[in-house]
């Protein structure tokens, strides 16, 4: 299977690269900043350079073309609600979009949000560890 994995460099992107490399699944790994490609490649993914904020539906699907499944497990990270409006929100529109538009019908999210606003000081961060 060939995954496109939105948001590949945080906690929760980097756990499911290594578990989708791993048995010989191909993953491609959206990152926003350039820094963060070395990780990508360090779990045996395929970094791709983009912006939930600034690209258009266009620019996504083209990226997204030829994958089986997307996974969308990007995330403000506490930076305000504009932020989160979007990435989590519009963002996450865009990305569905554009996945409808070349054709992938998995999509998988990972997300806190709306609930990040609920208990009135945000999420509480949980200690995890990826095995």
């Amino acid at each position: 299977m060939k995954v496109f994995q939105i948001g590949a460099a945080g906690g929760v992107g980097q756990c499911l690269m290594k578990r989708l490399t791993a048995p010989g699944d191909a993953a491609t790994g959206m990152h926003r900043a350039p820094q963060q490609a070395q990780k990508i490649i360090g779990f045996g993914g395929t970094p791709v350079r983009g912006d939930l904020i600034t690209d258009s539906v266009d620019e996504l699907s083209a990226r997204m073309e030829g994958h089986d499944a997307i996974v969308f497990s990007a995330g403000a990270h506490g930076t305000g609600q504009d932020k989160t409006t979007l990435i989590d929100g519009k963002g996450l529109e865009k990305a569905a979009e554009a996945a409808s538009r070349v054709g992938v019908r998995r999509f998988v999210l990972v997300s806190a949000f709306p609930e990040s606003e609920r208990s009135g000081g945000g999420v509480r961060a949980l200690n995890t560890t990826c095995v």
